[in-house]
């Protein structure tokens, strides 16, 4: 019994010694954090307007309306566009030239849209189709995916063997008349290469029409009539004006004046840009 009360006692005596320690503690503590921030050097203002400036760009990436609504597409909707004239930049020729790297013979490459889909035909040979397809569809995904190109579809096939048929052709003579507007399927081609299979622009089609005084191109999308659709739309007209003032698209152009109209999922029109 007298053994347990003098435990009891020592126990008492551990826990008022350990109560009037802390406060010393928390003063030893204290007293080391004051002296380590008086043996620092100053901070020079130029570092402090350099934090200072991180901080606010940082609140005001945080704070604004287009970082809070649309964060996580933030990235997307700053995609490039580059609408060219350029041969060498051709999504179908570089298609070719990743076919005869290969190996292989083809008989055609074509862009078709809504959706956006790449044709491929190749010649029939000693290799198996399904092999072909093994050796080009990770080069062709590779391409694409360097081409900001994200919402496709590939067809590849192999051209049908036919038996020979004697046909009799009779000579006709055609007239072709000039027209002014021969080079437009090029330039709105151009357009949709640049645009089309791209999920950000959701574009479905273009067309051309010959109007009074102008050309009108029509470009259709799946976007909404809402501040997200604006941002790309606007980025869609500073490609096309970009494109426009080329050289060599105004000698495709000749003459002609363009207007081009920007259509909304609901075909109300988002953008009218005029040249």
């Amino acid at each position: 019994m007298k053994k347990s009360n003098d435990i009891n006692k020592l126990n008492t005596n551990l826990e008022h010694f350990e109560l009037q320690l802390k406060p010393k503690v928390r003063e030893q503590q204290k007293g080391k954090i004051i002296s380590a921030i008086k043996k620092r050097k100053p901070t020079k203002k130029k570092n402090k307007l350099k934090i200072s400036l991180v901080v606010s760009i940082l609140l005001l990436i945080i704070t604004s309306p287009l970082y809070s609504s649309t964060a996580a597409k933030f990235v997307e909707k700053i995609i490039p566009i580059n609408i060219n004239n350029d041969k060498q930049s051709r999504i179908d020729i570089n298609i070719i030239k990743l076919i005869k790297q290969s190996g292989y013979d083809f008989e055609s490459v074509n862009i078709s849209p809504n959706p956006f889909t790449l044709g491929i035909v190749l010649t029939p040979s000693e290799i198996n189709l399904e092999e072909k397809k093994e050796v080009l569809l990770p080069k062709i995904h590779e391409f694409l995916e360097k081409e900001h190109i994200d919402d496709y579809k590939i067809n590849i096939s192999e051209k049908k063997t036919m038996k020979e048929k004697n046909i009799s052709i009779k000579n006709k003579s055609t007239t072709v008349k000039p027209t002014q507007n021969i080079q437009w399927p090029k330039i709105v081609s151009h357009i949709y290469i640049a645009l089309g299979g791209k999920k950000t622009y959701q574009i479905k089609s273009i067309s051309y029409s010959k109007e009074e005084n102008a050309v009108l191109i029509k470009i259709y999308t799946k976007l909404g009539n809402n501040k997200d659709s604006l941002i790309k739309v606007n980025n869609m007209e500073k490609a096309l004006k970009e494109y426009f003032s080329k050289e060599s698209t105004k000698k495709m152009m000749k003459s002609s004046n363009y207007k081009l109209r920007i259509y909304s999922d609901e075909k109300d029109i988002l953008k009218e840009i005029k040249g």
